[in-house]
Parts: C-alpha cells; structure tokens; sequence
C-alpha cells in the first residue's frame, strides 16, 4: 500500500560561530564590504554582522532611522550590489546577519511617505493603523490630530516671525517648516483657492475654461469625504479623487497664468506681512490640518504617539497589526529567500507590543520565504534580540530565538577587566561626592522617577488615563482619582526590578527572571488572590497583571507600589481623595513603610522584591488601617473575597507576604 512521502525537515538555522560589525553608510557601501570579505575570511569570520541597510532619512550614518522599509539605502548602493556581497560571502562559505528595526520609523523626513499620507490624510489615511497614535488624547484640541513638536521657540512666536510658510509643488499645497516640507490637507485648499478665484472673477469672464475648471476643483474638494471618515469606502475614495484634483490643479496652473498670478497673490496674502493680524488667516488654516504644529519642549507632557523613547523624531509602529508586519518585513525576508541573509538582529525588541507573537510570527514568515514547513522545535532562521537582562533574569523559553545580542555575556566579560579591590575607593570617593551615604537602589528609583517628570511624563499620563477608564468600571475602585493612580504607577515604574514584562490576551504573563514562569488567567468572580513566588531567592519580583473585563461593572485595574525600606514615605498627590475611614488628610500615615505597598487589588506580585543589602525587610502596612471590630480582628490567613476587591478592608500584613 502506498504511503505519502513524509514533509522533509525544516532546516536548522545557520549558526554563526564569530561575526564582524560593518557599519554601513555613504562612507562605507555595499561594493567596499565586498572586497573586504577575504580578508574577513582571512580573520575567520564566519559571518559579517550589517547594520540596518533599508532606506533611512537622507545621510543618516547609522541606518536605524528608517523611512521606507520596503527598499534597499540607495546612499548604500543597490539590489546588485548587495547581490554581489552576497556572493562572496557564499563563495568563502560565509553568511550574512542583518540589524532590522521593527519597532520605529523616522519621521522628520518628507522621504517617509507613510507618515506623510498620516500627516495629510489624518485617521483616513490607509496608514494611519500603521503608528501607534491616540486619535482621542484627553486634549480635546487634538481630536483627530498628531501632536508635532519640531519647533524652536512658542508656535505664536515661530508663526508670526514668518518661520512658517506656505509654498506650493507639484499640485500640493505645503507648509515650509523650516528645513521641513509638511502636507496640508486637500479640503483645507479651499481657503487659498477661493480668494485666487475672487480675484479671477473680476477679470475673467464666467466662461473661461481656466475660470470653470478652477470652480470645478473647488466643487470637488468640497466633496472630498472629509479625515474624520474611516470606513474602507470612503478612504479609497479620498485617496483616489485627491489625486485626481492634484493632477487637474497643476496642469491648471501650468497652463493659466492668470490662475498662477492669482494665485501667488492669496499664498503672499496668507502668509503675512508682520502686522500680527495678518497671520490669522495662516493660523485658521494651519488649524485645518491633521496634525498641532507646537514647542519641542510641548512634547514631554502632550505628545500622542508612542516614541522611541523621548525621541519626537522616531515614531513607533504597529507590527503586531499582520499588515503592518508584512510591509516592514517584506523586503528583508525577500533577501531571506534568495539567501543574500541568513540570520536577523532585531533591535529594541522590548518596544514591540507583544515580543512572543512578533518572534513566531517572524520564524513562521521566515519558514515560508524558505519554502520550509514550520516546526516550533526547528527554527528555520538564524535570530537574535536586542534585550537588557537584569543580574538574575533570564530569556523566556518560549521565544523562538537563539538568544540575545550579547550585552548580559559583555556585561560578565567586563568584570575581567574590572579590579574589585577598587571598589571601596571608588564607593569612599563616591560618598564623599555625594556628601554621605547613598543606596544604589534608592539611587535608580529617583533617577527614573526624574526621567519620567522631564521626559516622559505624557506616557505617564497616559497610562494613568487608561487606569483611571479601567477603575471607574466597579464600585470598589471607582475612587481612585487619575492623579492618585497616576502617583502609583510612578512608584511601580521606579522600582520595577525588571526592564520589562509580558501580558498577552490570553491572560498568559512572563517575567524572566529568576523565579521562572507565572501566569495569571483571567476569570470571573473576584480578582485572582496573589501568590507567593515558589522561587527560593525571593529577589525576582515577578509581576502578574489580569487584563481588565469590558463589560461596564468588570473588575478593576490595580497597580501596586514598591519602595525601599530606608525610603522616606512619599507625600500623596494634591488634590487628590484619601479615604475618609482614616480621619486624616496625611497619606501615607506617620510611619516606615516596607519594601511593597499594597494600593490597588488587581496588580499582584508573584514574590518579595530584593531589600538593599544588609537592610531589614521593614514592615508593610495596608491602608487604610483595617477596623478594630472583633471579627475583623480574629481575620487572619489569606483574604475574604470582599477584601480582595477593596484595599480598605485588606488585613495589615507583614512584609514577605504577598501584595
């Protein structure tokens, strides 16, 4: 009997055994990385590690600042070019691992035409799915609006200094920003349209056909569906009709000088003239757009796109979105399949929304640009990520790479280099800089909490709007105030002791770390009671967060936070509600608190954070104090279910235990 020939094996990643950076830019290109491959060889490389090669913002020497993932740098030289690498490499039995960006783009340059589209087009652009942005920040005024903070000083005095401008190209009408050209969008034409139209109705008659054709145009943008319109329809319609009336504007102007003097004179006219009340049609117009022109500094509270860190100019993008990941991968896995790269580096890959989906779904890309069938237990390409591991945290088994770039190995490499009899002069000279002792925790704590008030206070916001829509959901949380939440989430964030977790949908967390894998899967009834970590060092700090129910009465969100127990206790938000069973307006009350703070019942922690060496535990109390009833006080043991919705009626608890 005849039986189907079984699937043949996935291939096993090829694994490099020494690799050499080349840092690719105009200084440095593909055809001179070619005719340095025998001497590599020569060395014993196996594979050259290349920076990223996609086009990047024009003389970028670093090549992270993509633009369009979609092609090759031509500042780098071209597909034959690296073709040509390719060969040589293949011909000394070499291969080739690539640095690839997934997590942002470049957006101050007019060669990123995805933000571009977003920039004219607003929340009807094809692409506006493609950045992470808040369409509906809290501030009202930028409903529908990206926050651009590229300006040197106050946008009054940049507009009313003539910085700004308005020019017009190739059948588009633009904003000169100083080096920068920005979109404006189409219907918005009308208002410089229509006085070159006043003014040609007084000299042309109503039969012209310059005269008609520029009327016919205004019809059109006046049906133009309108930014706010996202259903499919109605994005391809506007995509198509306002390329058409860009082609019939500019071969009208082209052909009409009357329509091109007209029309100089509303650009002069809208652009000012240095009496301030000359630059109020420019600001209404201005005003019209997609996007807040504003201060750089304006950012650090409003910003309403996820960054790259606090960098403005670098966007963060939505590869989790199947079609987002396919335009940014397609390219690099086409090199994948002609075998011109044989393994990838993916930068920042914290940054990514979900870093396990993105992994798989890479593997599983890369499998098919090979023609492999996919097997989890053999991946097909070569991978590794960029991820900053603390002292007793580990990868998670589940990603299907070959490990990290190498920092936490480069990190241990380091001590070897490092004298530790040098160590108590340094600490002796640091104390006496610093005019006395310092703990190095408390050290990192207020550092970051000084980052986030200078630099990334609007992701802080954020955050704690988010929180303050999950606890209005149920009556035991519906008190917290946003400022109080947000004071939390401060506090959690400060003494995190990992750089990041990982909550999926389905519930699932992962903390690398030293006390393994936990999870929290969501269910009905009462949040999930927290449990002590079985690991038996007690300093992972394993967090697990259940995602919040939509429905209108689900449970709430919970933060928790954690401080040092030779911390000084933190003063409580102005402005905010302290609950009225403690008969004070102090938070928290007069005494130390212990390394963890109990503040919200959904945030539990899997095990006891690290206390600073030689330091006591110290004593966690909950607030606010529980009642001094009889039963309340012969409660012990774990939690009733009404206590594990409301921090109020929490038993007071030792440090150790869990929050």
């Amino acid at each position: 009997m005849p039986t189907r020939d079984p699937s043949p094996p996935a291939p096993l990643a090829r694994i490099p055994v020494a690799t050499y950076r080349l840092q690719f830019n105009r200084h440095f290109t593909l055809r001179e990385a070619a005719a340095l491959v025998p001497y590599l060889a020569e060395l014993g490389i196996s594979d050259p590690y290349a920076s990223p090669l996609l086009a990047a913002r024009a003389g970028s020497l670093h090549g992270y600042d993509v633009v369009d993932p979609s092609r090759l740098n031509p500042e780098l030289g071209t597909d034959e070019d690296l073709e040509a690498f390719a060969r040589e490499l293949r011909a000394r039995g070499m291969g080739l691992l690539l640095d690839i960006v997934p997590n942002h783009m470049c957006v101050a340059d007019p060669s990123n035409r995805w933000w571009a589209d977003v920039l004219e087009n607003g929340p009807s652009s094809p692409y506006a799915r493609y950045f992470d942005i808040d369409w509906h920040p809290p501030k009202t005024e930028l409903a529908d609006k990206v926050l651009l903070p590229f300006l040197g000083d106050q946008y009054g005095r940049v507009l009313e200094n003539q910085e700004l401008r308005i020019v017009f190209q190739g059948g588009a009408f633009l904003v000169e920003v100083y080096d920068k050209l920005l979109p404006l969008a189409p219907r918005s034409w009308r208002r410089l349209l229509e006085p070159a139209l006043g003014a040609l109705r007084r000299t042309l008659p109503e039969a012209d056909p310059h005269r008609m054709e520029l009327e016919s145009i205004l019809t059109a943008l006046e049906y133009l569906p309108g930014r706010e319109e996202t259903a499919p329809e109605k994005v391809r319609e506007r995509t198509r009709e306002k390329e058409v009336i860009r082609r019939r504007l500019a071969a009208l102007v082209e052909a009409s000088p009357d329509v091109r003097a007209a029309l100089e004179r509303s650009l002069e006219d809208v652009n000012g003239r240095g009496d301030p009340r000359s630059f109020d049609r420019l600001e209404a117009l201005l005003e019209d757009q997609a996007y807040r022109l504003c201060f750089w500094q304006v950012a650090t509270d409003e910003i309403n796109y996820r960054r790259f860190f606090d960098l403005n100019e670098l966007a963060a993008i939505r590869v989790e979105d199947p079609e987002v990941f396919e335009a940014v991968h397609g390219t690099v896995l086409e090199y994948v399949r002609r075998g011109w790269v044989t393994g990838l580096r993916i930068d920042h890959v914290d940054g990514l929304y979900d870093p396990l989906a993105y992994l798989r779904s890479l593997q599983g890309a890369a499998a098919r640009a090979l023609g492999a069938p996919e097997d989890p237990g053999r991946l097909p390409l070569y991978v590794v990520v960029e991820k900053i591991l603390m002292r007793d945290e580990r990868l998670s088994p589940d990603w299907p790479v070959h490990g990290t770039t190498g920092y936490d190995f480069l990190n241990v490499l380091n001590g070897l280099f490092v004298d530790p009899l040098g160590a108590e002069a340094l600490g002796d000279f640091y104390r006496r800089f610093a005019g006395g002792a310092a703990d190095v925790r408390e050290a990192l704590a207020t550092c970051k909490k000084f980052i986030m008030h200078v630099s990334m206070a609007s992701e802080l916001f954020m955050l704690a709007c988010r929180l303050d829509a999950i606890s209005e959901q149920h009556r035991w949380s519906r008190d917290f105030t946003r400022e109080s939440q947000r004071f939390a989430l401060r506090e959690v964030t400060a003494w995190f002791p990992v750089y990041r977790t990982y909550i999926r949908g389905d519930g699932e967390a992962w903390t690398a770390a030293t006390c393994g894998r936990r999870s929290s899967k969501r269910g009905g009834g009462a949040p999930p009671r927290a449990r002590p970590s079985s690991s038996s060092s007690g300093r992972c700090g394993s967090w697990s967060i259940p995602t919040a129910s939509p429905k209108p009465r689900g449970r709430s969100a919970a933060s928790s936070s954690c401080a040092s127990s030779s911390s000084p206790a933190p003063s409580w938000p102005r402005g905010s509600k302290t609950p009225s069973s403690t008969g004070t307006s102090r938070w928290p009350p007069p005494t130390r608190w212990g390394p963890s703070r109990g503040a919200f019942p959904r945030l539990s922690r899997n095990s006891t954070p690290a206390t600073p060496s030689g330091s006591s535990p110290g004593r966690t109390r909950s607030w606010p104090p529980p009642p001094t009833t009889p039963s309340a006080a012969r409660t012990s043991g774990p939690a009733s279910t009404s206590s594990r919705k409301c921090p109020a009626r929490g038993p007071r608890r030792r440090s150790g235990g869990a929050a």
